[in-house]
């Protein structure tokens, strides 16, 4: 005859007279194809920005992997001096002040907003330096429309591989 200890053990084991540990299994498999998903970017990313930084004459292109250092790549690559990726890091201090209700808030989206705009402007210059056209680095503002989300950071990362490993000869 079953008892509530041999009950515990059956459900313990097959999961399926307990519901909660199925849904946690589920919820831990999408957390790890979420980790690898996001670490194959970091790692693609990572090692295109090496090579756009190598192919640009860049002595420290190592920079590309040190997570933070590789805000500062960017200003760099784009000729513009190192301070400026400072600014990459106010998002992050600004998202502790959104405990602050309005203005914490509104701080927040203001510095999103100019860093999101500094972004396009050195990435403008660093494809021009590879001889791409500059309007590449707008594909990321699709990213606001829903729909379109997805779509714009693969071609985000599409435009970035091509940046680095396809070279263009300039326009005459």
């Amino acid at each position: 005859m079953f008892d509530l200890t041999t009950l515990a053990v059956v459900s313990g084991l097959t999961g399926s007279l307990n519901p909660m540990g199925a849904y946690a299994t589920y919820l831990a498999g999408f957390l790890l194809i979420f980790i690898i998903i996001g670490v194959a970017l970091y790692i693609y990313s990572a090692l295109a920005w090496y090579t756009i930084a190598k192919k640009l004459g860049y002595q420290n292109a190592w920079l590309a992997w040190i997570p933070i250092a590789n805000y500062f790549l960017l200003p760099i690559l784009a000729k513009k001096d190192w301070k400026w990726g400072l600014i990459m890091i106010i998002p992050i201090i600004g998202s502790f002040l959104v405990i602050i209700p309005i203005i914490g808030m509104i701080i927040y989206v203001l510095a999103a907003l100019f860093v999101a705009i500094m972004s396009i402007v050195w990435l403008w210059q660093i494809y021009k330096l590879r001889n791409y056209p500059g309007w590449l680095s707008l594909l990321p503002i699709l990213g606001i429309i829903p729909i379109l989300g997805i779509l714009a950071l693969i071609a985000h990362f599409i435009v970035i591989g091509m940046v680095a490993w396809k070279d263009r000869m300039p326009r005459m």
